[in-house]
């Protein structure tokens, strides 16, 4: 496979979605085997600004968070797609002050507007907002008016 054809083959894929580099680059090898053409067509399609780790991660946070997922988790998925840490930590804090409402928003969703009745059920909200992403401070903090 050419420069070219490989280049149109991840233009369909971005097309699609946006897609970080590791992402991109693990779908190319199954047309080509050859790294050193993969990452020339990453490389000038990065330079086109046609593929962005940034952007990728904007899109990815936006989602996640859409689908009820705290910092934790979306940073460490981030991470698991190649995305830089110093990406992670500017898109994840763009959304610092909203993430306690976010995180209330996901237990109201699961279990009500009504507060835990006992240290069980509790018990049960702190560790499922644990299990969506949510840091023991801003569980903490949402249950502090409540304890």
């Amino acid at each position: 496979m050419t420069h070219n054809e490989l280049k149109q083959k991840a233009l369909g894929l971005l097309a699609r979605r946006e897609h970080s580099y590791k992402e991109l680059t693990w779908k190319l090898k199954r047309y080509v085997d050859d790294e050193a053409i993969i990452d020339a067509v990453v490389a000038e399609l990065q330079q086109q600004n046609l593929q962005s780790d940034s952007r990728f991660a904007e899109n990815f946070v936006h989602w996640r968070v859409s689908l009820g997922f705290g910092p934790q988790h979306i940073s460490q998925d981030l991470a698991q797609r190649g995305v830089a840490g110093h990406i992670i930590a500017e898109v994840t804090k763009k959304y610092h002050d909203e993430w306690l409402m976010h995180a209330e928003r996901v237990r109201q969703k699961r279990f009500g507007k009504l507060w835990p009745a006992d240290a069980k059920m509790l018990a049960k909200q702190k560790r499922y907002l644990y299990q969506r992403g949510f840091s023991a401070e801003q569980i903490s903090l949402i249950f502090k008016e409540f304890c």
